[in-house]
């Protein structure tokens, strides 16, 4: 997580000052940040698990930070429009585990590569039982 924006805390804002306004996001990605300074607010995501993930927030001190594990569309939400990622294609996203498993077992790749789509469907799978989750609290 070293690496991560977010592991920057508020040093991050000096980093961008004056960066270029690139517009909307509609690129598909693993992980994103939202800081929305008026409001001293942080919000980030990101497909798969970080041993720091929840340490974040003691770098952005007087800042609410939100972890939002994988759920991109809490980045949605707060962009006002300004991230826009397509609809994540959970069938191909299966295609590529299957394929990415043949071609390990016969040798071909590592696990490693399929780890972009395992974490696809690790995501989906959640928010699939999430909802089954809320429904039952509601009676359904």
């Amino acid at each position: 997580m070293g690496g991560s924006p977010v592991a920057e805390g508020p040093a991050l804002l000096d980093r961008l000052d004056g960066a270029h306004n690139h517009g909307t996001c509609r690129l598909s990605v693993s992980s994103g940040i939202h800081v929305d300074p008026v409001r001293r607010r942080v919000g980030w995501w990101l497909l798969g698990r970080h041993a720091e993930a929840y340490e974040m927030a003691a770098r952005w001190p007087g800042w609410e930070v939100e972890f939002w594990q994988d759920r991109s569309d809490e980045h949605v939400r707060a962009s006002g429009g300004r991230f826009a990622p397509p609809p994540i294609d959970r069938g191909g996203a299966l295609d590529r585990v299957r394929e990415g498993a043949r071609e390990h077992w016969r040798g071909r790749r590592s696990v490693e590569a399929v780890g972009p789509a395992l974490a696809v469907i690790d995501a989906a799978w959640r928010k699939v039982t999430d909802y089954v989750a809320v429904e039952a609290d509601r009676g359904r």
